[in-house]
């Protein structure tokens, strides 16, 4: 192909020299080693991965690369591909604005208050799993869900029919002005979504990003871990703090038992269903390039690809939970012209 020359490293990053381990390897790479438009460096490099990336990555022509200009995501089950959109913008702006999903909400607008929580699944090829997680929306770039499913609180029940988790929390007040409330049901559903069941530990990190100005959170985690596995060990208010017998005085030691009683009274805990992953999404896609009016996202799929890409763009900043990113390109004003994310960088999720 002509992104693919045969020049050996070639001073991969800045001019330093190969390393020992490639030096053996400098040939041309065969045409057997490239897969979807970069190197696989299965015979370029050995066993270390590393090694392997950057030798390849010498032998990339960035600019000339077949490089996908199409997101295709799945949002509640539904296939989005989507070619005119610009990186700078949130997921929470396109499922707000453009899909008229507004059920999830923007409260901070900087990953701290948790009303903008998603879900957001993918597969995991080498653990053929599927990985759940909650994600804040209002800091996610629409670029980062390529590829992904994202479930919001409309896909997974409705005022007819609510999903279990929505029906647990309506039944136990833990909603009052209802605003966080979405945020805290897809929360949970992550938590339930995942292969092994939720403890009560399990329930109360799951809330770590949702704040509630309301409830006081009791009935809120009241709800929450009747869908623990190990709800019958919710400790029960001690003997000496019952009752007209509990002490008035304040400052004195309180153990409220509201939880284990209402765990108690529920008798049985109806199984969360779980919404398929898609399978077209399980095949993986290839490199992905989004030019918009502010910021050009480029999604890498191997460490050769990341490796060319930040030698031809010293400059470019690479992107990966854009927690901080987000927060000096919203309230800093600060400007990145070019993106690199390493989400999907299959070396980068592997130990050696």
């Amino acid at each position: 192909p002509s992104w693919l020359t045969a020049r050996g490293l070639a001073s991969c990053l800045e001019g330093q020299a190969m390393p020992a381990e490639g030096k053996a390897n400098e040939a041309v790479v065969a045409d057997s080693e490239v897969e979807t438009g970069v190197c696989s460096g299965s015979s370029s490099g050995g066993s270390d991965p590393i090694a392997a990336g950057a030798l390849c990555a010498g032998d990339l022509d960035v600019p000339s690369m077949p490089w996908r200009k199409q997101m295709e995501f799945f949002v509640n089950g539904k296939r989005v591909v989507a070619d005119d959109v610009q990186p700078h913008m949130t997921l929470l702006w396109y499922l707000r604005d453009r899909l008229g999903l507004t059920g999830t909400k923007l409260g901070c607008g900087e990953g701290g208050c948790g009303a903008c929580t998603v879900t957001v699944s993918n597969f995991d090829s080498a653990k053929q799993e599927v990985i759940h997680r909650s994600v804040n929306a209002c800091l996610a770039p629409l670029c980062s869900v390529d590829g992904c499913a994202v479930t919001t609180v409309e896909g997974i029940g409705t005022a007819k029919a609510p999903h279990p988790v929505q029906q647990r929390i309506a039944d136990l007040h833990g909603s009052q002005c209802g605003f966080c409330t979405p945020g805290i049901v897809m929360s949970l559903y992550t938590a339930l979504q995942r292969s092994s069941p939720p403890t009560l530990a399990d329930i109360e990190s799951c809330f770590d990003g949702n704040l509630c100005r309301c409830t006081g959170y009791r009935p809120i985690l009241d709800a929450a871990k009747t869908f623990a596995c190990d709800k019958g060990k919710c400790p029960d208010t001690p003997e000496g703090f019952r009752g007209p017998a509990e002490s008035k005085e304040e400052g004195g030691p309180r153990v409220c038992g509201s939880t284990r009683a209402t765990l108690d009274s529920i008798s049985a805990t109806a199984d969360a269903p779980k919404i398929p992953f898609p399978e077209a999404l399980r095949k993986g896609l290839p490199p992905l390039k989004i030019q918009g009016q502010r910021v050009t996202w480029y999604c890498p799929t191997d460490l050769a690809t990341l490796l060319a890409l930040k030698k031809n763009m010293p400059t470019a900043k690479m992107v990966a939970g854009n927690t901080e990113i987000g927060i000096e390109t919203k309230f800093k004003n600060l400007e990145y012209p070019v993106m690199i994310s390493t989400s999907s960088v299959k070396e980068l999720h592997e130990l050696s």
